[in-house]
């Protein structure tokens, strides 16, 4: 058996690179892009598990005080406000351009992948 065929049946990467290394062409604007986006998955990750966490501090002190769901609810508004999205036209097209160029370089399952990863992590 050739060695490429027994790394595959093993699972082991039969062509000896690392993921990292397909983006070592990058220049160093391109990597500071890709580092934010990384940056940017994890924190997309982060907002359902912190979700879990009050709603569960909320049901553990149920009934709550009215001070307690103040905060709360305060808490909630802000993971909320992660998500909070403008709809400016010019602001989108530059976007649409730019994540074109992006994703000539990278996948999206790799932001994916990071997210669910961040989202494991946080959840622990």
């Amino acid at each position: 058996m050739s060695g490429k065929l027994c790394r595959q049946l093993l699972g082991l990467n039969p062509f000896k690179q690392s993921y990292i290394s397909l983006y070592s062409c990058l220049d160093a604007k391109d990597k500071t892009i890709a580092c934010g986006a990384v940056l940017f998955a994890i924190a997309a990750g982060l907002p359902l598990p912190i979700i879990g966490v009050i709603f569960g501090r909320l049901i553990s002190s149920f009934p709550p005080s009215e001070d307690e769901l103040s905060t709360r609810i305060s808490q909630l508004l802000g993971v909320a406000v992660a998500y909070l999205d403008t709809n400016d036209i010019e602001v989108n097209g530059l976007l649409t351009q730019t994540i074109d160029n992006i994703q000539a370089g990278c996948s999206e399952k790799v932001g994916i992948f990071i997210q669910s990863l961040s989202y494991f992590v946080a959840a622990l």
